[in-house]
């Protein structure tokens, strides 16, 4: 089984960083500060085997620049994240690094990721955004999808 899913909103709670957005260097600089989301996780948790290929896809930047103006690799701080804090051990991390767009990049980027696995294995896509669930299954019918309810983070939804 190949299971492919967001980071932001999905497994990670970054409703306290809603207020920086504006501020990439503030927004990204605390990333590390979310909490878990315990539906997204659990999901994962629930679904997932020794046979499970486990893949992120994530609109955030590679790197990014602090305040004092340091170059971040957010990378390696969302893949310790995953690790220590989620608990989740990821085949691959994609990062897309493209917030605007992200119905286009993120759902292309997931497209990409099933076409090359689509011959044999299952395939399921869990994200908190309906716009990239609905332009991955235009192109992906066939493939599982959940959405995470980003709001309240108390359901998940198989769409």
């Amino acid at each position: 089984m190949l299971i492919i899913s967001g980071v932001d909103g999905t497994v990670a709670d970054n409703r306290h960083r809603a207020s920086l957005s504006n501020n990439p260097s503030l927004y990204w600089g605390v990333a590390n500060q979310d909490s878990p989301n315990p539906i997204g996780v659990g999901l994962i948790k629930e679904l997932i085997d020794d046979n499970t290929l486990l893949v992120f896809v994530t609109n955030r930047p590679v790197y990014y620049h602090s305040t004092s103006g340091d170059r971040v690799n957010l990378y390696k701080q969302t893949k310790s994240w995953l690790h220590e804090t989620a608990h989740l051990h990821a085949h691959e991390i994609s990062m897309v690094d493209d917030r605007k767009h992200a119905d286009q990049t993120k759902s292309s980027r997931v497209v990409r990721l099933v076409l090359e696995h689509i011959t044999n294995r299952h395939i399921i896509f869990i994200d908190s955004d309906i716009g990239v669930i609905r332009k991955v299954k235009e192109r992906c019918p066939t493939i599982t999808t959940y959405l995470v309810d980003y709001d309240t983070y108390n359901k998940v939804t198989l769409m």
